[in-house]
C-alpha cells in the first residue's frame, strides 16, 4: 500500500509539471498574436499543433510503455524539461515554435499514458489514485496561466 501511494504521489507531481507546460503557451496567445506578423489563425495553429501531436501519440505512447516499461517516462520528462527551458528562446520564432509544440504534444501524450497506467496498476484503490492524479490537472492549469508571463520578454 505504501509503495502504491508513493507511486501515486510521484506520478501526480510529474503530471502537475506536465500540465504547467501544456497550458503555458495558450495563455501566451495574446502576446504572440501580433508578434512578427502572427495573426489569430497562426496563433490557433500553434495550439493545434500541440494537440495533433498529443492525439497521434496517445496510442504510440501506450505501445512504447508496453514495450519499454514505465521507466520511459523518466526520459520523456527530461526531454520535456529541456524543451520547456527552450521556450523563452524560441517564443519569437513561429515555425520553430510550431514544430516544438508538435513534439511537446507528443511527449505529453506519452507521459500521460505512462503515468496514469502506472497509477492504476500500482495502487490498489485505483479510483482514488486516478482522482488524486487528475486533480493535478486543475491545480497546474490554474497556476500555469498565472506564471506564463515568465515566458514572454
Amino acid at each position: 500500500m505504501e509503495r502504491g501511494l508513493t507511486i501515486v504521489l510521484i506520478a501526480s507531481l510529474a503530471f502537475f509539471s506536465v500540465v504547467l507546460v501544456r497550458f503555458s503557451i495558450p495563455s501566451l496567445l495574446p502576446y504572440l498574436i501580433g508578434l512578427n506578423g502572427i495573426n489569430t489563425v497562426m496563433g490557433g495553429l500553434i495550439i493545434s499543433s500541440l494537440w495533433v501531436g498529443y492525439t497521434i501519440f496517445q496510442v504510440i505512447g501506450g505501445l512504447m510503455v508496453d514495450r519499454y516499461g514505465y521507466n520511459i517516462v523518466i526520459y520523456v520528462l527530461i526531454l520535456i524539461s529541456i524543451i520547456n527551458a527552450l521556450y523563452p528562446i524560441i517564443i519569437d520564432q513561429y515555425y520553430l515554435l510550431l514544430v516544438i509544440q508538435f513534439v511537446m504534444g507528443s511527449l505529453l501524450a506519452i507521459t500521460y499514458v505512462a503515468l496514469i497506467s502506472m497509477v492504476l496498476s500500482n495502487y490498489s484503490r485505483g479510483g482514488l489514485g486516478a482522482g488524486i492524479y487528475q486533480s493535478m490537472f486543475f491545480l497546474a492549469s490554474s497556476i500555469s496561466i498565472m506564471a506564463s508571463h515568465y515566458y514572454s520578454r
